[in-house]
């Protein structure tokens, strides 16, 4: 392509097939690359900006995340531009910091470049050590720096839920954001607006599926159709099938008339569906889904539904990006239940409680849940990590202040200090009875409790018993 501009010089990077073209205007120098650029975004940490000639969208994609997820933070922001004659795309906006028509007239991108270097001058640049708090700052930093106020999903056929936030997608290589935004609320730096809502698969969260009705009974999509026909002289209801005649007439099967006209002797008031499979027949589908994915069909009731939102800055991330301070809560861990503790520090704190007593007994509680596998399978991990939170909360009710617990795949263990025996063995015939009742009358599960109280003395290991324990067959 022919430049209309001087060109100050042009750089080969070792191991890149591509050129670089160094243009300058009103003492700024760019680079001038293509999206065939194979090299590192760090190498031009030298620059003022980067111009980019598109040639190909899944190559300029490409090059632009290379930029957005580098390591420094002058590579990370370096203002981006896009040589070419039409609009920006809306998947970019979040990328790019604008359109240059013609290399002789720089003094747009000049400007773009002065504000974003303003605006970098008066933020602290840091890090944090952990992954959420620096992903969050990296993109408050970068927001600001951009002057931009609003956060907004884009419809991505290429991302696993249909949507996507570019420059989320490009600091986190990929990963699904929605929980470090979560983060990110909580903390006051965004407030959010409902955007749009997709269901996505309860196993792997793709948003990628394939709908079709089932058999209620057997959950097999062979199926056929037929109406239901209502005879109105006998008010015999059946369907078609029974009906017809080898010449196709229709005749009551209860008392023999011939049905001639609709509307006059008989009508079609609604549709039977007949399984090929188990040959079982109804009249509602069951819709199910299946994800493209994992392959995982599932009913459409147990879809995760995601809220896709809109997030916009609040004062307090201007505040923060300007004082590089830290942040106020620790991030969630993920799937973590509010109020319990690891299973390490479970058995930590229950060896203490066992060398601070002496030669007396401690006491601990554990009640098990049955059948895991099928359960975890229907439900999906989302939903089932609900489950976990309602039956932890449940037992913590029943629960001294002083006591604490732990949640396993399909057991909670729970301390039970300073209670006699009886009354912690009634603690969990209470909490099982109460559990058992809950999960059927008001969540809809047929899920079997059971429980077990161990008395705990001397030099025993916390862990070896309960181990053992949760290997018996029955309590």
């Amino acid at each position: 392509m022919q430049l209309n501009t001087p060109i100050k010089s042009i750089t080969t990077l070792h191991g890149s097939r591509e050129r670089i073209l160094n243009i300058e205007s009103e003492g700024y120098v760019f680079a001038y690359i293509t999206d065939r650029f194979d090299g590192e975004a760090n190498a031009f940490e030298e620059y003022d900006g980067v111009i980019i000639l598109p040639t190909s969208p899944v190559l300029l994609k490409e090059v632009l995340h290379r930029f957005r997820s580098a390591n420094s933070w002058t590579a990370r922001l370096m203002p981006l531009f896009l040589h070419q004659q039409m609009e920006l795309e809306y998947m970019h906006r979040q990328l790019v910091d604008g359109i240059v028509h013609q290399l002789d007239e720089l003094y747009g991108a000049v400007s773009q470049i002065k504000i974003i270097k303003d605006h970098i001058s008066g933020s602290r640049l840091r890090t944090f050590p952990t992954y959420e708090k620096d992903t969050i700052y990296k993109l408050l930093v970068y927001l600001l720096s951009r002057e931009q106020k609003t956060l907004k999903a884009y419809i991505d056929r290429n991302s696993s839920t249909g949507y996507t936030y570019p420059i989320l997608e490009s600091l986190m290589n990929g990963k699904t954001p929605y929980r470090l935004m979560e983060f990110a609320v909580g903390e006051g730096l965004f407030t959010t607006q409902f955007q749009d809502s997709v269901y996505t698969c309860n196993s792997c969260e793709d948003g990628f599926l394939m709908y079709r009705e089932a058999c209620p009974k057997c959950h097999n999509t062979y199926l056929s159709s037929q109406d239901l026909i209502h005879h109105f002289a006998c008010a015999h209801i059946g369907p078609e099938r029974n009906f017809q005649r080898e010449n196709n007439d229709l005749v009551c099967p209860k008392c023999d008339k011939a049905l001639k006209h609709i509307g006059i002797d008989y009508d079609k008031p609604a549709v039977m569906h007949h399984c090929n499979t188990c040959h079982h027949e109804f009249q509602s589908f069951q819709i199910v889904a299946t994800c493209c994915s994992c392959h995982k069909t599932t009913a459409v009731e147990h879809l995760l539904k995601r809220e896709i939102l809109t997030y916009h800055l609040t004062d307090k991330a201007h505040t923060q990006v300007e004082a590089g301070s830290d942040f106020n809560h620790q991030p969630v861990q993920e799937n973590a239940i509010p109020g319990a503790v690891s299973e390490a520090a479970f058995y930590l704190n229950m060896q203490y409680e066992l060398m601070k007593s002496g030669k007396q007994k401690v006491l601990m509680g554990m009640i098990r849940w049955e059948p895991f596998d099928r359960i975890l399978e229907k439900i999906g991990r989302q939903e089932y990590h609900l489950l976990q939170v309602n039956i932890s909360d449940q037992v913590r009710s029943s629960l001294q202040s002083i006591d604490f617990l732990c949640v396993l795949d399909n057991c909670i263990l729970f301390s039970c200090l300073h209670t006699s025996t009886e009354l912690a063995y009634r603690v969990v015939e209470r909490t099982v009875f109460l559990l058992s009742h809950l999960m059927k009358d008001n969540l809809g599960q047929d899920i079997t409790f059971e429980g077990a109280c161990l008395q705990l003395q001397g030099q025993q290991d916390v862990k070896t018993i309960v181990l053992e324990k949760l290997k018996e067959a029955s309590w």
